[in-house]
């Protein structure tokens, strides 16, 4: 227990020793986060005014933050990057200038001289081509942002139009689902009214009486054969007999 305490103690005073340090390194953490996203907004909007040929302002002291006026120097190594970046830009769209008019009037364009500020400037520009299909995609950060509205309330009126065809048959199914028990409930009620009817009937037909067996007397043959003469009418009195007489197989239970 008293290694458990001491251990405890020990925590609290590193966690109590530990805390504004750890307090303070997020801070600068924070700073330095801060800072480098507003140099990137910086170098990003100036980048956009050299791509447009348009001046860069000079005074960028409203739009620094409190942080980032620690870090002269490299801002001002940056400006001037930008600064030779944006001269290199305009004595570039100059040179393709001159070049149009001179292919337009079909001279001849002159040669360069080998040690003036023209061939310089050509040839300080040749590396600065690959950064004119880096430059655009800045330009077009803004185009998706636009252009999400009207597809985000096209999918919301196709939710609801596709909403309202499934709400349209399920009202369908519930309708025809309704008519069908109906229906089934009317046929089965038909069925057991026919039902209950046939078994009325059947309980009020008359019953027919059973026909004794002793009925029908059977004629002797000796005393027919006595009052008949002609074989014709012996003939027809024999099927007479056996139409008259009982069947076969009741004839020797009778007998």
């Amino acid at each position: 227990m008293n290694n458990i305490g001491s251990l405890l103690q020990i925590i609290v005073f590193i966690a109590v020793i530990t805390g504004p340090v750890i307090g303070n390194i997020a801070k600068k953490v924070k700073e330095q986060a801060d800072q480098r996203r507003l140099e990137a907004e910086r170098e990003r909007r100036k980048i956009e005014a050299i791509r447009r040929g348009q001046p860069v302002e000079q005074s960028a002291s409203a739009e620094r933050a409190p942080s980032a006026r620690r870090d002269e120097s490299s801002a001002a190594a940056k400006r001037a990057k930008l600064e030779a970046l944006q001269k290199r830009r305009r004595e570039q769209i100059e040179e393709l200038r001159r070049r149009m008019r001179e292919s337009q009037t079909g001279q001849r364009p002159a040669t360069p001289r080998a040690g003036g500020a023209s061939s310089r400037g050509v040839t300080k520009t040749q590396p600065v081509p690959p950064a004119q299909h880096e430059l655009p995609p800045v330009a077009r950060q803004d185009r998706p942002e636009r252009q999400t509205r009207p597809t985000r309330s096209v999918a919301q009126a196709e939710l609801e139009r596709r909403r309202a065809v499934l709400r349209a048959r399920r009202e369908e199914y519930e309708k025809a689902k309704a008519q069908a028990e109906r229906a089934k409930r009317a046929q089965s009620e038909a069925a057991r009214a026919k039902k209950k009817k046939s078994a009325r009937t059947e309980t009020h037909r008359p019953v027919p009486l059973p026909v004794p067996l002793h009925a029908v007397t059977p004629i002797d043959p000796a005393s027919l054969a006595a009052t008949m003469r002609d074989p014709s009418s012996f003939r027809r009195a024999i099927v007479l007999n056996e139409l008259l007489s009982p069947p076969i197989a009741l004839r020797e239970s009778h007998l």
